[in-house]
């Protein structure tokens, strides 16, 4: 009904492709002439897809660029996880808005994670650094927020507490790390990765989140000086 209403006489319709296979249609109308498209109008439609196609995919990887700078200025380019800076900021406005759950706060950090490095190279280094930091998030009912905060050094916000009622502990965090150390064993077995962790049960008030990180970067150093213990909780 449309080409009868505006008296188009014929219509060309070329498929669109882009680089990572997405597709669509760009459609040619001819007004007032009857009759088939010749070679030179098929060549012009064709050459004018191409253009649209070529149009597209520049505008689409420039907003992908431009949001990508964006995202790596709040966030960390290898794990993904906020930066420090980003993260605090995060933790005051949910600490703010928080409805009474208890929270607390994990830091962690590895021993021999530069032998990885010089063993196997930089990229494998942020390999692990990237899963470990997959493994935080895993953390079921708990993970809230977390940071990267310095080289293999990381900070998240936690619920104490995991849907089904099951507090925070110890042995919880164990087995989260054993799954990344079969990983860690996999991957780079000449290495002997040791994770120290500190916890800290934060209070409902908090006036300075600096004083709790910082509680919980201590309890995290009497895990490494412990060789028995490698979680010290901080209550």
């Amino acid at each position: 009904s449309k080409m009868k209403s505006i008296g188009v006489k014929a219509v060309m319709v070329n498929r669109l492709m882009a680089k990572n296979d997405r597709e669509g249609w760009v459609t040619f109308e001819r007004h007032g002439v009857a009759g088939r498209w010749n070679d030179t109008e098929k060549n012009i439609c064709m050459t004018s897809t191409k253009f649209v196609s070529a149009y597209l995919f520049s505008m689409k990887k420039y907003f992908e660029l431009v949001n990508k700078e964006e995202y790596n200025k709040t966030h960390d380019a290898v794990t993904g996880l906020l930066k420090k800076d980003i993260f605090v900021k995060e933790m005051k406005k949910y600490l703010e808005n928080n409805d009474n759950k208890p929270l607390a706060l994990v830091a962690v950090d590895f021993d021999n994670f530069t032998q990885i490095n010089d063993k196997y190279g930089r990229d494998m280094g942020d390999v692990v650094l990237r899963k470990y930091a997959e493994e935080l998030m895993s953390i079921e009912g708990r993970f809230i927020i977390g940071s990267r905060t310095h080289a293999d050094n990381y900070m998240m916000l936690v619920n104490q507490y995991d849907e089904r009622g099951n507090q925070l502990s110890a042995a919880m965090l164990d087995r989260n790390n054993r799954k990344f150390m079969e990983f860690c064993n996999e991957q780079c077995p000449e290495v002997d990765l040791i994770i120290n962790s500190g916890v800290v049960l934060l209070p409902r008030h908090i006036d300075n989140v600096y004083t709790y990180m910082e509680r919980a970067q201590i309890a995290k150093n009497k895990a490494r000086q412990d060789s028995t213990i490698k979680c010290v909780f901080d209550y």
